[in-house]
């Protein structure tokens, strides 16, 4: 499987999950997001697909999966980035915290969520895996996210 997913897709293991960079810009179809699917299921790994230049573009998009056995309970937090949310398989829950409360939000397929930049949050898979489409402003910053555990 990842032989096929190399022929349009430079492969990236270098962040939190698994990127495949698209070779083709312009065009992304089912069938790699189906290939990225049975390849993370098979690896038990999330992942996504970068249709962003590289992690200095000032929009970075991508396509993301994750799978509900990776779920994590940390919380996090942009200081400079809203991030922008619209689930195209499975059910996405948003968890964020306003008002010293953990607010919830189950996005099914083409809801979409907009994440206001310093907003504590947490995103997981409510089935087995999701795929969404995730889009954030400005270049990717390590110092630009808190990570917080707020359970």
């Amino acid at each position: 499987m990842l032989i096929k997913i190399k022929k349009w897709s430079r492969v990236d293991n270098s962040g939190l999950s698994m990127a495949f960079w698209n070779k083709e810009k312009f065009l992304l179809n089912n069938k790699k997001i189906k290939q990225m699917i049975k390849y993370s299921k098979s690896k038990g790994q999330n992942s996504r697909i970068c249709l962003h230049e590289n992690k200095n573009s000032k929009t970075q998009v991508m396509v993301n999966l994750l799978l509900k056995k990776n779920n994590t309970n940390d919380f996090t937090s942009h200081f400079q980035t809203t991030e922008y949310y619209l689930n195209i398989y499975g059910q996405l829950k948003i968890e964020y915290y306003l008002n010293k409360k953990i607010k919830k939000i189950i996005l099914k397929k083409n809801g979409i969520f907009v994440m206001p930049k310093k907003m504590l949050h947490r995103i997981v898979s409510e089935s087995n895996y999701c795929v969404f489409l995730e889009i954030r402003e400005g270049r990717f910053l390590k110092n630009d996210t808190l990570t917080s555990k707020i359970l």
